[in-house]
């Protein structure tokens, strides 16, 4: 962390005023929740320079009127978006298909807002309108992506070819992590200095805040209702395959049969197109401790963290899932997945929490052992996780994503001038 404080404020020293950007637009169709805290911090760094352009369609209501607060004519969504879907195969997983949107109005809404940088997200959607209207005002483009070399195992040779052409462009490319990073530039053949990272952040200061005012008598009724056994496991994200949620109950089922301290319970938090699967599994098993407890509102998770003693994420295939993050600031331990792209990040073994591979159920099976002989060390891995999840804040990444629109405006200048 002190080499990359120690490049940035070499940078910062570097770039005069005049090169500062003022204005930055970023081109996103569709966000959730998390972006929200990280645009309100952006927008401070840029003293009321951002601009957001999304589709009105793709956008939930309560999201854009937190968006018009902080940013009130400088949140743009655009209705009247044409979207074209293919698919070639069923399925949740990455490169599965792809869309094509239409937006007639959307080059002309980024060219008003007058930006002196384009942000896009990710290459294709409205990536390429973005580009476009880079070209006409003549400013540079920083493209966010958020994938790694295991979401992308599928992406096939045009695609490649076609986010290579885009990343050559770019001035910037904005990456997760060490995972996605390391993608674009193995694959994508971007030059290491011109990747940023540190750019991803949860919603985590205020969720704090929401776990805080919940009562204990509350959480202790809950666990009495439902019989809970510690350590209390949790699983939260959508019931889709790419979530692994299968494989978790497998390792479960195992962890029950043979483990010589079966205790535990395992909460699974969310809805989705498995759910009657897994509800099959879960009676046909047996697995009486197992609760699925269905969807809950954004406002309402803080307290299944505070139920928990520990997050397991057994996702097959993930960029960065928010949950861990969410889970660490909670002071929780966690279980994750080798194939989800934020745990180099994030979660450091023996320390905070453990990887695994979904796919070896032993793996798994080994680490609810660990936890239910080891349960008094659970606390103190928790609060490992709140220190280290300190970097990854709204704040911190609002910063990362303004030393690389500082950045992509230097070169960019430098670029045309020589």
């Amino acid at each position: 962390m002190e080499s990359h404080s120690a490049e940035n404020n070499q940078l910062d020293q570097r770039i005069p005023v005049d090169h500062v950007p003022s204005r930055v637009t970023w081109v996103n169709p569709c966000f959730l929740e998390y972006r929200v805290p990280v645009y309100r911090e952006l927008d401070l760094q840029l003293n009321n320079g951002l601009t957001i352009i999304c589709s009105k369609q793709r956008m939930k209501e309560s999201i854009c009127e937190q968006m018009a607060e902080i940013l009130g004519q400088r949140f743009i969504a655009l209705p009247g978006e044409k979207i074209l879907r293919v698919s070639w195969r069923k399925g949740d997983f990455a490169n599965t298909g792809f869309q094509v949107p239409f937006q007639p109005r959307l080059i002309k809404t980024i060219l008003d807002s007058s930006p002196d940088v384009i942000i896009s997200e990710g290459f294709f959607q409205w990536g390429l309108s973005a580009f476009r209207a880079a070209a006409r005002r003549h400013v540079p483009v920083v493209i966010t992506y958020e994938r790694t070399a295991h979401t992308e195992r599928n992406a096939g040779f045009l695609r490649t070819v076609y986010r290579r052409i885009c990343a050559s462009v770019a001035e910037v490319v904005c990456c997760n992590g060490s995972l996605s990073s390391d993608y674009c530039h193995r694959v994508l053949k971007v030059p290491n200095e011109r990747i940023a990272t540190g750019v991803m952040a949860a919603d985590t200061e205020s969720l704090k805040e929401k776990v805080l005012l919940i009562d204990d008598k509350e959480i202790t009724a809950f666990k009495e209702k439902l019989s809970l056994k510690p350590p209390v496991f949790l699983f939260i994200g959508r019931l889709i395959r790419l979530k692994g949620v299968s494989e978790l109950l497998r390792s479960w089922e195992i962890y029950k049969e043979n483990s010589n301290q079966p205790n535990g319970s395992l909460l699974i938090v969310g809805d989705g197109p498995e759910r009657g699967r897994i509800e099959d599994n879960i009676k046909t098993r047996k697995l009486n401790d197992v609760h699925l407890l269905g969807s809950v509102t954004y406002s309402e998770i803080g307290f299944y963290y505070s139920i928990a003693d520990v997050l397991v994420m057994p996702s097959l295939e993930d960029n960065w899932s928010l949950v861990v993050p969410e889970a660490m600031s909670c002071g929780k331990p966690v279980l994750c997945s080798i194939f989800n792209g934020c745990w180099p990040e994030l979660v450091k073994s023996g320390l905070n929490g453990w990887t695994f591979n979904p796919l070896r159920p032993e793996q798994l099976v080994a680490l609810f052992e660990w936890c239910a002989v080891h349960l008094g060390e659970l606390v103190s891995m928790g609060e490992a996780s709140s220190r280290i999840n300190e970097d990854f804040s709204p704040q911190k990444a609002a910063e990362a994503l303004f030393r690389a629109c500082k950045k992509a405006a230097f070169q960019f200048k430098n670029k045309n001038h020589s």
